[in-house]
């Protein structure tokens, strides 16, 4: 049941309020009154109207104080699909790691790329992987996999159906054969956080243990080289397509596999012209 006032006429599935919601699930009541329905947290008095909290006094709308109270008396349940997935989206995925550093640009490292059936990053049916040594791919494979959605959106991007995907292994059942690219290992992608959000989803999902790995954003070294004299100097746009052409390197653009590869190469572009650059290293 998901009657919280004054929720009624307040969508839960906004992300700033899944975000809320997520962090009311480790929040415990200092008191709670059952049949006033109200309660305290933390010296906020706290009602399914209003909280005292710096929260809802700026913004009016319900806080993670309410949606604890609310969960404490049993008239609102989180769709923990959904605050997951807004939990581990791009927007808050960096700040789950542990420890971020400046470091130069390893030399060796596993580029993935995920494509999606739909919007939840849980949906992934396609990853591309490229292993770099000595800043050469020198190993490059992909997987299809079947999602647990049947519902894709984004077939007009990538080109994979349902269909083509149906009798594929699920994530889990290939987890074994994906598993040496990333547990121990250093991995990169081109917009780092839209593919990490896919992965640690998608872990969630089928409740894997996540490994411990190192990760780096190749956008962001592209971002940060184009101040240089140089070829990715003030460019519409610095997507893997764009950046790909200026580079004349050859892509085809939304396959996992060829995103995957033409990113490692746009790296060993940034490796060769900037080898004094530092990128963020991230690790969990």
């Amino acid at each position: 049941m998901n009657s919280l006032v004054p929720l009624k006429k307040i969508s839960h599935r906004g992300h700033e309020q899944l975000i809320r919601q997520s962090r009311a699930m480790d929040l415990k009541m200092d008191h709670v009154d059952f049949a006033a329905q109200t309660g305290t947290i933390k010296n906020y008095a706290v009602t399914l109207e209003s909280c005292t909290c710096p929260d809802f006094q700026r913004r009016q709308r319900p806080c993670k104080h309410m949606y604890r109270l609310a969960m404490e008396l049993g008239i609102f349940t989180a769709d923990t699909e959904k605050v997951t997935a807004a939990v581990l989206s791009p927007k808050n995925i960096l700040h789950t790691f542990k420890s971020r550093t400046s470091e130069p640009v390893p030399k060796n490292f596993v580029v993935i790329d995920f494509e999606t059936a739909n919007n939840f990053f849980d949906s992934v049916c396609q990853i591309g992987l490229a292993v770099v040594e000595n800043n050469s791919v020198i190993y490059a494979t992909d997987f299809m996999i079947r999602p647990p959605y049947e519902d894709f959106i984004h077939t007009n991007i990538h080109g994979i159906t349902f269909n083509d995907v149906k009798n594929s292994p699920t994530f889990d059942a290939l987890w074994q054969q994906i598993e040496k690219f990333i547990a121990g290992q250093t991995i990169a992608a081109y917009h780092l956080p839209f593919d990490l959000s896919c992965l640690v989803t998608t872990f969630a999902r089928y409740k894997i243990p996540c490994p411990k790995f190192a990760a780096f954003d190749i956008l962001a070294n592209v971002r940060e080289c184009r101040y240089y004299p140089g070829k990715l100097e003030e460019l519409d746009d610095y997507s893997l397509v764009t950046v790909a052409k200026k580079l004349r390197i050859k892509h085809v653009a939304h396959d996992a596999l060829s995103d995957a590869v033409v990113a490692a190469k746009v790296q060993f572009y940034l490796s060769n012209h900037f080898p004094k650059e530092q990128t963020t290293i991230y690790r969990n």
